[in-house]
């Protein structure tokens, strides 16, 4: 996937997982007016990807912003275009495309990485056109939220280690398949699920520190 700008590495955790904190994050979802069965697939698509970061995911949508704020860290993912099923799979200029299709976006401003991260419907929707056709109508919807949900927690993933760098395999890779997107299970590997864990922690007392 490409982003904004590259920024250096963030240094490796040798952290023990169990032995860190929990920490909490919460992520406003915003746009793309998503089939019905879209937004619960994307959400457990990336509480899966998290399961074993010692990272609780809270959920808002626009609508439902809390007056009072939300503890922890704030995240705001966008979905841009359209993302629902019923729609023609995405314009011919995108398939003419050669070479790797943006599927997700990461913020930048001033060199840093910001909370802020835009999944493209479009393009998912294009990539993963031939699978959603060869699978029954009734799973379409989960499929494509599942899809979304692993652009989504990559690019959660760089947000939450203020890097833009990427792995050789799993959902950091800089590039993914539609049967990446697709696959029954899809996560980050044991090193960077410390690396999650360790931001997360740091997060979590940075938080506290601050109230």
């Amino acid at each position: 996937m490409r982003y904004l700008l590259a920024l250096a590495p963030l240094l490796c955790f040798a952290a023990d997982t169990d032995s860190l904190p929990p920490a909490s994050i919460t992520i406003l979802l915003s746009g793309g007016s998503p089939a019905p069965n879209v937004l619960p697939a994307l959400k457990t698509a990336v509480e899966s990807a998290f399961a074993h970061s010692r990272i609780t995911l809270r959920w808002l949508e626009k609508e439902h912003v809390p007056a009072e704020g939300v503890n922890g860290e704030l995240l705001i993912i966008r979905l841009r275009g359209s993302c629902s099923t019923d729609d023609p799979a995405a314009a011919e200029v995108l398939r003419r495309v050669e070479g790797p299709v943006t599927l997700g976006l990461t913020h930048v401003a001033d060199g840093k990485m910001l909370p802020i991260a835009d999944v493209l419907c479009d393009p998912i929707r294009t990539l993963i056109q031939r699978d959603l056709l060869t699978s029954p109508s009734a799973d379409r919807e989960e499929l494509l939220g599942r899809a979304l949900g692993r652009v989504a927690a990559h690019e959660i993933y760089h947000i939450l280690l203020h890097t833009a760098a990427h792995d050789r395999a799993g959902l950091s890779r800089a590039s993914q398949s539609s049967a990446d997107l697709l696959a029954d299970e899809a996560s980050f590997n044991a090193v960077e699920q410390q690396r999650l864990a360790a931001a997360g922690a740091d997060g979590a007392t940075s938080a506290s520190g601050r109230h």
